[in-house]
């Protein structure tokens, strides 16, 4: 029965990583390539197991082990996906087979030397390179959401928040991973399996929504000639006036996907400069002052007019309404309909 209930398992989330593999495949950009390509693996893994299932090699303790370190290859596979998301250095080949290669030659080994010993140097070595490049992608996290703040007007689908919870259900999925490697036990393989499917479900889920913005975050705009012509505090001053123009007269800030090299091209300068402006003359981010005006801005509507939550944060420059009100309470402390209700 617990056989038949794994078989059923594995069916399941086999047909998930297949699915998942093609809906990534098609949007055809580097990071949903790379995304595609872990799930092709995790889909052969299970072949594989499924395999060693049907034949009753799984109960052999040397194919369970060599099923075992051939199934790490997926943990180089995500840390690829981990650097792509967090940094602008493009993976080289020579990267890929450096991180790739102790993985494969421990793999080797054990397939042929059958030694215990070295199934366990891999699953240390596992261990060792997921939790170092978990702590690194966790510390580059920070500096990312910051660089957000100074450049984007919205964080919808291009936060990495999401990204601190990974290693809470990748270490519980160690955890179970290891006792099914210890005991050999169908039930465990079976929660294992269930538990695995739940967290690539999670991940796939913010993956396929994420908007890559490295190169708006690292990608500077050329430095318009007229800029180095004239006295740079005169230059400072006019270009103040014109960003200042740009926000209480034309009300940029309506539009909900605003970047500060939108503001850079409207007012004809380098998104450098204008960063300056927000940083030292405004003393906020790019994030937060575009927002206080838009939340302003829905405080006008809310007092002056019948429309619901959900016009309100589309006509004040909100992606959502969710986020409207995520910003609003931030700002004010209290919900756009308790502030409505106010005298």
């Amino acid at each position: 029965m617990e056989q038949q209930v794994l078989i059923l398992i594995y069916g399941i989330v086999t047909s998930y990583y297949a699915y998942t593999a093609w809906l990534f495949y098609k949007r055809r950009s580097p990071l949903h390539n790379m995304v595609a390509t872990l799930m092709l693996t995790l889909f052969l893994q299970c072949v594989k197991n499924i395999v060693l299932i049907f034949n009753d090699l799984f109960k052999d303790p040397f194919y369970w082990n060599l099923s075992t370190a051939i199934d790490m290859i997926a943990v180089p596979l995500f840390v690829f996906i981990l650097h792509y998301l967090l940094h602008t250095e493009r993976l080289t080949v020579l990267r890929v087979v450096l991180h790739l290669a102790p993985f494969v030659l421990l793999i080797g080994a054990f397939a042929i030397f059958k030694s215990q010993i070295i199934f366990l140097i891999t699953l240390i070595w596992a261990a060792i390179y997921g939790t170092l490049f978990f702590v690194l992608s966790w510390i580059s996290i920070a500096p990312y959401q910051r660089r957000l703040k100074e450049q984007f007007s919205y964080s919808e689908n291009i936060s990495l928040k999401w990204l601190k919870t990974i290693p809470i259900f990748f270490y519980t999925l160690l955890g179970l991973w290891t006792l099914n490697c210890i005991s050999l036990q169908i039930n465990f393989d079976i929660i294992y399996m269930c538990f695995s499917l739940a967290l690539w479900i999670v991940i796939g889920y913010f993956l396929y929504k994420h908007e890559l913005v490295l190169e708006d975050l690292y990608k500077e705009l050329p430095i318009e000639p007229d800029d180095a012509s004239i006295d740079a505090i005169d230059a400072q001053s006019d270009l103040s006036n014109r960003i200042t123009a740009l926000f209480t007269e034309r009300k940029i800030y309506l539009n909900p996907n605003l970047k500060i090299s939108d503001v850079a091209r409207e007012v004809g300068s380098n998104r450098t400069y204008v960063s300056k402006f927000f940083n030292h003359e405004a003393g906020s981010t790019f994030y937060d002052y575009v927002n206080n005006l838009r939340v302003a801005h829905a405080c006008q509507l809310l007092k002056s007019s019948a429309a619901s939550i959900a016009e309100v944060a589309e006509h004040s420059g909100f992606n959502s309404p969710q986020a409207f009100i995520r910003v609003f309470v931030r700002t004010l402390g209290i919900t756009p309909s308790e502030y409505r209700k106010q005298p």
